[in-house]
């Protein structure tokens, strides 16, 4: 549970750091995953420099109850003091596991050093592999010129000397038999993968426990063997000067855990718990300051996308060119997006626009204009059937080819073809003035079809009527038609660009007149 409380507000900030990094980096990086790797990083940045603000805060009020204890005065209840004096053991002194020392508290880890791979230049890196570690405590007093101070709780050794041991170079026989025997013993706790949370958890109990003796060791695993194994030992000794910084209890005259234990006098203490930590935190907070402008500036100077073109970012580039506005499409090229990647049926992007607007989007992002579909079919030929001027026209100004040959009505047709069969003579006419081959001729003469030399709506309206079979609508064109003109384009061009001639024999048209063919 303490464990639980002590990480939630450390991680709730980051969330939120990380949060409010990722609402600023995300429409403006890309690929997505960079944004919330930087966003990540941010965050670890903006939690260090709050804490490098938080330890400056720690060192004035350390620094201020140094200079209380050179004034020897003491501070008011709760407030931090810094203390000095004599260790003195309340009861019979504790004797170290390993080395024998007398002592009112230890420490020891026992671990091997190991190397694992790197992309250094020694090719490795190394790190402790830990199998056992403990700690003890009896009661003891701090003895002062003031009087003496009891500490309470359990406190780490980290500032006091330590004694190693290397099993493969010690000579000291009784060290390692000692070490061999205590490894034995049952008094151990299991410290695995979930054991180690539980075993800090019984650390944090026991920094707050107030006993006159504590106890605890655990074990990640049974060594093979000592050789190449670690020890070291850490004990706070009786008769031993330390300085002790906790929170003042002027009641029992006494300090609250946490309390950090240094070995020396005020200069040691200064420096370790003042000098060090206000240097390191200083450094730290410019460093996270530095990084953090820096990866704010990467963002601000990259290509961000509007407002607008946040919904789209996470569609395909297919379904983005359908649903979204030409200006997002500009938007969303200027990433890592292949304008010419077909979708899962084959489909270039530039078919599957419709709006000259959006087309013109697509041509300005590199799109091919000559891409085919699956049908052979180009854009060029789309638009032509179509009757799309504009779209027309900027595919030209691409380098649309104009003589391409596409499959249609089992026929292969040029854009030229498709426009005229389609009755578009307006597209048909820009085609021919781009340099198409025109093929819009009557068979009679050989010229090209104008709106002088035959009238194209009637055209138009004779081919749908033979397509569809209309016989009542064929017999009144053909009366409208004049017999010179009507001779000269009337089944021929619709051999030319038609499959087959319409069955029309043995129908009626309407009045009991049956028609042997179109032609009579």
């Amino acid at each position: 549970m303490k464990i639980i409380k002590g990480c939630t507000i450390p991680i709730l900030l980051f969330a939120s750091f990380f949060g409010g990094y990722v609402y600023f980096f995300l429409p403006r990086i890309e690929p997505a995953w960079l944004a919330y790797v930087l966003a990540g990083v941010g965050g670890l940045m903006l939690y260090l420099a709050l804490g490098a603000i938080k330890t400056l805060f720690q060192t004035r009020k350390i620094a201020a109850a140094l200079r209380r204890a050179r004034q020897m005065r003491w501070p008011d209840d709760g407030k931090l003091a810094l203390i000095k004096g004599e260790v003195t053991a309340v009861n019979k002194p504790l004797l170290t596991p390993f080395s024998n020392t007398p002592c009112v508290a230890y420490e020891y880890h026992m671990y091997r050093v190991v190397r694992t791979n790197s992309r250094k230049e020694t090719g490795y890196r190394t790190g402790k592999d830990v199998f056992a570690f403990g700690l003890g405590k009896t009661a003891y007093l701090i003895r002062t010129p003031e009087g003496d101070v009891r500490p309470l709780g359990y406190h780490t050794l980290d500032h006091l000397s330590k004694a190693s041991w290397l099993f493969t170079k010690t000579e000291d026989p009784q060290i390692r038999q000692r070490t061999e025997d205590f490894l034995q013993d049952e008094h151990f706790q299991k410290a695995g993968v979930l054991g180690m949370a539980s075993a800090f958890s019984q650390l944090l109990d026991a920094a707050e426990e107030d006993t006159d003796y504590l106890r605890k060791d655990w074990k990640v695993r049974d060594p093979d063997n000592l050789d190449g194994a670690t020890l070291d030992e850490t004990c706070l000794q009786p008769g031993q000067q330390v300085c002790a910084l906790g929170k003042w209890d002027a009641k029992r005259r006494a300090l609250h855990p946490p309390i950090q234990l240094i070995a020396g006098d005020y200069e040691k203490a200064e420096k370790i718990l003042i000098a060090n930590k206000r240097s390191g935190a200083v450094f730290g907070l410019i460093f996270a300051i530095l990084f953090s402008a820096i990866l704010i500036a990467f963002a601000w100077f990259s290509s961000p996308l509007s407002h607008e073109a946040q919904p789209y970012r996470n569609e395909s580039f297919a379904s983005l060119v359908q649903s979204a506005p030409a200006y997002v499409i500009r938007e969303m090229c200027q990433g890592d997006v292949d304008p010419n990647q077909r979708d899962t049926l084959g489909t270039p992007p530039i078919f599957l626009v419709r709006e000259a607007d959006k087309l013109q989007a697509l041509l300005e992002c590199g799109t091919d204009p000559n891409l085919r579909n699956a049908n052979g079919e180009t854009k060029l030929s789309e638009v032509a059937r179509y009757g799309d001027v504009e779209s027309l026209r900027l595919l030209l100004a691409a380098g649309a080819e104009i003589e391409t040959k596409i499959p249609e009505f089992g026929r292969d047709w040029t854009a030229m073809v498709s426009a005229y069969t389609a009755g578009h003579s307006e597209i048909a006419n820009i085609v021919a003035e781009a340099g198409a081959h025109d093929e819009r001729v009557t068979a009679a003469t050989g010229e090209p079809l104008t709106e002088e030399s035959a009238p194209m709506q009637t055209v138009r309206a004779y081919l749908a009527a033979i397509q569809a079979g209309d016989l009542q609508a064929i017999k009144r064109i053909r009366t409208e038609m004049s017999p010179e003109w009507f001779e000269g384009i009337d089944l021929e061009i619709w051999q030319k660009y038609r499959p087959s001639e319409p069955k029309l024999c043995c129908s009626s048209d309407g009045n009991g007149h049956g028609l042997q063919s179109e032609r009579e």
